[in-house]
């Protein structure tokens, strides 16, 4: 979970630029330390675009135990999209007004609410980083056209 909130807050908060980083275990939430048990002590989460690690078992493994607990993925691999979409439009109060929330959540949702992977914990990891791309994609094009509005 402290993933995608942090995900969420760093986008839309401060910037767009993450460095690429390890996140040591001493530091993770309980949840995660719960998730990372069996990684390696210090694990590469993100890229130097912001992105979560693809093709990384330990990441996709933590990342598929987090949405499990959380309840943003099902029994079945499936995502919860209802319950994602009610998080990410919590992460955005303040940020955005009600209306502008729900449709760019949706929107975003709407985009990625296809991607799969080769299993649960790869399909996290894409999801999460489709999420990302289209939310950042989805947002400026919204600031585009209440700038555009405005002249």
């Amino acid at each position: 979970m402290r993933l995608l909130l942090a995900f969420l807050y760093v986008f839309f908060v401060t910037s767009n630029e993450i460095c690429a980083r390890s996140v040591q275990k001493t530091y993770l939430d309980p949840l995660d330390q719960y998730c990372s048990a069996n990684t390696d002590k210090n694990i590469l989460v993100y890229d130097e675009n912001g992105y979560i690690v693809e093709g990384n078992s330990d990441v996709n493994e933590m990342l598929r135990c987090n949405w499990s607990k959380i309840g943003l993925l099902c029994d079945g691999g499936e995502i919860n999209l209802y319950k994602l979409q009610r998080m990410m439009e919590n992460n955005l109060i303040g940020v955005y007004d009600n209306y502008v929330r729900t449709y760019l959540v949706s929107k975003t949702i709407s985009d990625c609410k296809n991607v799969k992977g080769t299993s649960d914990g790869d399909t996290t990891v894409k999801m999460y980083n489709c999420l990302y791309k289209k939310m950042e994609v989805n947002a400026k094009r919204l600031q585009d056209e209440k700038e555009k509005e405005g002249d």
